[in-house]
Formats: C-alpha cells, structure tokens, sequence
C-alpha cells in the first residue's frame, strides 16, 4: 500500500462527493400518493429553499444573495425559512457540514476499485446533472469547501502513511498525492467548465491512459506488487 493507493482513494473520494452532494438534493420530496405527511412537507419547503439558492446562485455571487429573494423565490414566509435555518449562511454551513460528512464516511469505508470504471460512472452522473453541477462548481457559490476538502483526503492519506510506515516516513509519498490528485481534479474541471462537451468515456480514457503507466512505474521502483 503506497501514496498511489492514497491517491486513488483521494481522488475518488472528490468524485464521490459530488455525486453525493447532488443525491442529496434530487431525493423525491413528496409522499407516494395521498397527501404529503409532515415530514414530507419539510423536504418539500427544504428543497424549494435549496433550489431558490440554486437560481439564484446562477444570477450573482452569494454574498449578495438576501433573504427576501430566497423567500419570495422559494414561495415561503421568513418564519417559514428560520424554522430550519439560522440565517442563509446556515444553509451554506449545513450543505458543506452535509459534504465533509461525507467524505469521512467515504474515507472510512473506502474499497479499491477499478479506476476507469469509477470515473465513467461518476463523470456520466456529472454530465446528466450538468447544470447543478455547474452551480455548486461556480465562482459564485463562493466557498472554500474544495481546499477543505482537499486538505482532509491529504491529512487523511498523511496519517496512513506514518501508520504503515512508522520509522522512516516518505517526503515523495506526499508529492505523489498531490501531483495525482490535482492532475486528475484538473481534467475533470477543465472538462465542467468547458461545458462538458466532451464525452465520458473519451475524459475517463484520457485521465487512465495518462495516470496508470505512472502507477506501474511508481510500484516498480518501490519494489511492490501490482
């Protein structure tokens, strides 16, 4: 187990994040037949304050997002909104709360799998969800959530590396984090916000072709089994 295991698992983690930030908000928010119970009316005004941030987002940065346009957008009162959220920062607060969750789940749980199968599924769930995608990817939801991110697959990989390797830890398994994960992050976002032009299958191609000879290689010096 190297920084190239850490690597896979960190990358497929920001994939899995995404996608999971979008199941999320695309749970069905009504009851089966008959009317909505109370809870299923809870979901039901949390997704329309949640898809009124969403328009809105799209028009201007948050930061000049107000309360009285998530309201009148999402056609609920204030009390209504205050009800579930402080203010509209603790909505940002609880969707990225929602995420980092997440992560730890996926860190905690993770199982290597075979890497261009992960990235065609999730790059194809990206593309059928573009415009959510797009939003949340935006300037204009005006987050640090993806360094936080970032900075929680590094400590996490960091702290498997002093665990296996105890007496005389690699600087290098480090790098090797970083210059994969930001390759393959890269491409990915290169891809969103060129539109998503490009097929799935043809950026998973790209990224496996590019990053698995580097995998070899990187084994093969170490002396580990493939």
């Amino acid at each position: 187990m190297t920084s190239i295991y850490f690597a896979q698992k960190c990358c497929f983690a920001h994939i899995h994040l995404i996608s999971s930030l979008i199941v999320i908000f695309q749970t069905n928010m009504t009851e089966r037949g008959g009317a909505m119970s109370q809870d299923g009316r809870v979901r039901y005004t949390k997704m329309a304050i949640h898809n009124s941030f969403m328009e809105l987002i799209k028009r201007k940065p948050f930061s000049q997002i107000t309360l009285k346009e998530v309201c009148a957008l999402a056609e609920v009162n204030h009390s209504t909104f205050y009800r579930h959220y402080k203010d509209i920062f603790d909505w940002k607060e609880q969707l990225e709360a929602s995420i980092m969750e997440h992560l730890e789940n996926f860190l905690h749980d993770f199982d290597s799998s075979d890497m261009k199968s992960i990235l065609l599924s999730q790059l194809q769930y990206y593309q059928c969800n573009k415009e959510l995608f797009t939003v949340i990817s935006s300037e204009h939801f005006e987050s640090s959530l993806m360094e936080k991110l970032c900075a929680k697959m590094l400590e996490h990989a960091e702290m498997e590396t002093c665990r296996i390797f105890p007496d005389n830890p690699d600087a290098g398994l480090r790098w090797d984090c970083w210059f994969i994960i930001c390759g393959i992050v890269g491409v990915i976002r290169c891809w969103t916000f060129a539109g998503m032009a490009e097929p799935p299958e043809d950026v998973a191609t790209y990224i496996t072709e590019h990053i698995t000879p580097y995998f070899s290689s990187e084994l093969r010096k170490r002396g580990e089994p493939h």
